[in-house]
Order: C-alpha cells, then sequence, then structure tokens
C-alpha cells in the first residue's frame, strides 16, 4: 500500500501532526505558567495544587502529544517521499524532535515531578526549604530552554529553509531545479 496515494490519508496525518505539535507546545507553555504561579502562592494546598496540575499537564498532555508527533511526522516523510536523512530542514527538525523529547523526558520531567514530591514530604515546611527553591528555578530555567527549541522546530516546519536550496539533492527532485554546472572548470 503507497500511502502517496491516498490524498485523505496525508490530510489526516497533516491534521494530526500539526494538532499533536499544538498540544505539546500548549501544554509545555501552560506548566511554565504554572510553575510562575507556583511562585505566588500562599499555602502549602496552593502550591500542591500546582505541583499536581503540572504533573498532570505533564504525563497526560505532553507524553502523548509526542508520541503522536513522532509517529505522524515519520507516516507524513513516509508520504510526501521524503527521506529521513536526504532533505537538510527534515534531518534538522528530526533530530530537533528527538533532542526536544528526550530533554523533556529525561531531564526536566524528573525535576518537575521532584517538585511535587518535595511538597508532599514537607507539607508545611516547603516554603523555608532552600532546595524546593533551587529546582524551582531550575525547571524555570528548563521551560524557557524547551519552549525554545518547540519554537525553533515549528519555525523550521513553517519555513522549510531547504526549500530553495539547490544543493540538496531531494529538494532538486522535488522542486525541479536543473543541476547546474559548477561555476569553475572541472578538471577531468
Amino acid at each position: 500500500m503507497q500511502v502517496q496515494k491516498y490524498h485523505t490519508v496525508r490530510i489526516v496525518l497533516n491534521l494530526a501532526h500539526i494538532i499533536s505539535a499544538c498540544l505539546w507546545m500548549g501544554a509545555v507553555v501552560c506548566i511554565g505558567f504554572m510553575l510562575y504561579l507556583n511562585y505566588d502562592s500562599t499555602s502549602t494546598e496552593e502550591l500542591l495544587a500546582f505541583n499536581l496540575g503540572i504533573k498532570v499537564l505533564d504525563n497526560y498532555m505532553v507524553g502523548p502529544s509526542v508520541i503522536v508527533c513522532f509517529v505522524s511526522g515519520l507516516l507524513l516523510c513516509m508520504s510526501a517521499n521524503l527521506r529521513l536523512f536526504g532533505c537538510r530542514w527534515v534531518m534538522t527538525k528530526w533530530v530537533g524532535t528527538w533532542v526536544a523529547s528526550l530533554f523533556g523526558a529525561l531531564w526536566l520531567s524528573p525535576w518537575l515531578h521532584r517538585l511535587e514530591k518535595i511538597c508532599l514530604q514537607q507539607h508545611f515546611t516547603v516554603f523555608a526549604t532552600p532546595l524546593y527553591y533551587r529546582i524551582y528555578w531550575l525547571d524555570c530555567l528548563n521551560i524557557f530552554v524547551q519552549i525554545g527549541l518547540l519554537v525553533y522546530l515549528l519555525l523550521m516546519s513553517i519555513e522549510k529553509p531547504c526549500e530553495g536550496h539547490k544543493n540538496c539533492i531531494n529538494c532538486r527532485e522535488r522542486f525541479g531545479y536543473a543541476k547546474e554546472a559548477p561555476p569553475y572548470p572541472v578538471r577531468q
């Protein structure tokens, strides 16, 4: 079965990719906003509620949207006959998506969950704990890095910077560029 013959399948894949990328970016921005509100909380119950909200967003919005984004992106590459490492912007986006998801899963998420654990363990003394605020500021820095990575990937999808370059074999075939003669004489 060739996916490129079915236009409806490609539209559904595109829609799934766009929606999952929006959910991923929106959930990360919401986590950042909840971290901002976390700093101004006045009671431990309010602090625990923000931390639980961050945990729920991370577990039930970010994780599934990353998986759908990966799968739909891979299927879109197959349906558009793009090679994963044949075109510069596709390769950059693929590697950037892996970096953003691994950064979130292996570095950002454990620190976010650690905030909630500290809040649960030290219920009344959490505001006097310097470890909590150290982890909080580390999470704020990490969330900005994650948002930066996702904005870069979004701009990469919009611009497709390899589209006008004649040096990419895949773009020459896709956009019909003729291979130009080199500007210098070639010795044979």
